[in-house]
């Protein structure tokens, strides 16, 4: 029992680690502009940086063997060349030592006081005799000066140690003629767009991390406790609008009416769920909301009224929305003259914005005009009432797609005058404390929730 728990856990954290991946992903892709610009302003700062602090550094360079001269008498070729190897293994402490330095200095006419200009650096070939020696400096004649000083020095340390010996020269850069370090603020410069590349991520993993969403239905009841309408497939619809776009094939009927089975499936699951409610509570104005953009409210909406609208109930549907208008987007209703703000402005009447819906006679639509400045003040007149008081008395359902409850105060001023709302919630989205607040805000304006729908 206990070895089926522990893997029902590994598995569940396996799934969290996936889904924070998944939302690291998501999140970096939708907006990879904004991280592309931070991480390219960081790697300009550290370019500058580099640039500003830039100190040419001119590299010479020798490769060389030591061996003994023959004026020591060896009994052996052997013994000659392990003593070789062995001059060879003790040479970078002795070419990179303190007592080299000052040679060097004495050497090129340097004070004791001053310090060497140059940075020596010694390597050997492990069981040889070869021995590479580096010289750095930001000149490149002191780099050269440096470099031959210490091959004499070094020859004058092996004749009074040992006897006398000799370098033969390998390999040899001569007076450097560019610096080795001329792509140094480039590579800053790249490393530190690197850097900001990953701290975005990090960034964005931990907030992935600490996100709470909404992860399915049990999540979705748990966090709000009302029934439960149905879950819609969203991206299946939305990848069959992109799809008849690209072809070409948008159209009032196409687009709107032929639309994914498992999404039509659902929607009239959704439908079925409302119509039960609606008869046990005498709701018919009913709006539509979420707690922020992108949930999938206004295509809820536009088919939840098309799906009514088949059942041969005369719907009119409402774009509240005055922010952002999207119905007549939705349902491809074309470009309009007269939308929801103009009738709640006073600009014309409600039949003159009615668009009568062409592929269901029962279904009318007050689609949405250009966007306001004042949706507010607009939803807070008595216009609004008024024309949602009007519509009600002629339709058996008025289908309202509000703005996202928990961005804005408009849709709180149209459940004054509605009869019920509808919680769109999108999975895994949304932050859980920002759908409570969307809630929070509609329960206060005294309107009852007739249910969720959970889009994915």
């Amino acid at each position: 029992m206990q070895d089926n728990t522990n893997s029902v856990k590994d598995k569940q954290i396996r799934v969290d680690l996936i889904r924070v991946l998944m939302d690291v992903r998501d999140e970096f892709l939708q907006k990879l502009w904004l991280w592309a610009a931070i991480s390219l302003v960081i790697g300009v700062i550290g370019f500058v940086s580099a640039k500003t602090q830039y100190t040419p550094n001119y590299v010479a360079s020798t490769s060389f063997t030591v061996s003994k001269h023959l004026a020591v008498n060896y009994h052996t070729s052997i013994e000659k060349s392990t003593v070789s190897n062995w001059i060879g293994i003790l040479a970078p402490d002795v070419i990179g030592g303190e007592t080299m330095k000052e040679l060097v200095k004495d050497d090129l006419g340097y004070l004791e006081s001053d310090s060497l200009p140059a940075t020596i650096s010694v390597s050997s070939v492990k069981d040889s005799n070869v021995v590479s020696v580096r010289v750095r400096a930001a000149d490149p004649q002191i780099a050269y000066d440096v470099l031959e000083s210490v091959k004499k020095n070094y020859l004058a340390n092996l004749a009074a140690t040992t006897g006398g010996g000799e370098l033969e020269i390998l390999d040899e850069s001569g007076v450097p003629t560019a610096p080795a370090n001329s792509s140094g603020a480039r590579n800053a410069g790249v490393k530190a767009f690197l850097a900001g590349l990953f701290l975005c991520l990090v960034w964005l993993t931990a907030k992935a991390i600490l996100k709470k969403t909404v992860r399915g239905e049990e999540d979705l009841t748990t966090l709000l406790g009302d029934e439960y309408l149905g879950k819609i497939p969203m991206k299946a619809y939305v990848k069959s609008r992109k799809s008849k776009a690209a072809n070409g094939k948008a159209s009032a009927e196409a687009s709107a009416g032929s639309v994914p089975a498992e999404f039509a499936d659902a929607i009239r699951k959704v439908r079925l769920h409302l119509e039960n409610k609606a008869d046990q509570t005498g709701a018919k104005t009913i709006l539509v909301t979420s707690a922020i953009r992108d949930e999938g409210k206004t295509a809820t909406a536009a088919h939840l009224a098309l799906s009514l609208a088949k059942k041969n109930y005369n719907v009119l549907l409402i774009d509240g929305d005055l922010r952002a208008p999207a119905v007549h987007t939705t349902l491809d209703i074309g470009p309009v003259d007269f939308g929801t703000a103009d009738i709640l402005a006073g600009k014309c009447s409600i039949s003159q914005a009615l668009v009568n819906y062409k592929g269901n006679e029962h279904l009318v639509i007050i689609p949405g005009s250009k966007p306001v400045d004042n949706p507010e003040e607009l939803w807070g007149s008595a216009k609004a009432e008024e024309m949602i008081r009007k519509c009600s008395r002629q339709c058996d359902y008025v289908i309202i797609d509000a703005p996202a409850g928990g961005l804005v105060a408009e849709p709180a001023l149209i459940a004054g005058c509605s009869d019920g709302w509808i919680y769109v919630v999108r999975e895994d989205y949304a932050h859980t404390e920002t759908i409570q607040e969307g809630r929070e805000t509609m329960e206060g304006a005294g309107c009852e929730l007739m249910g969720l729908v959970l889009t994915a």
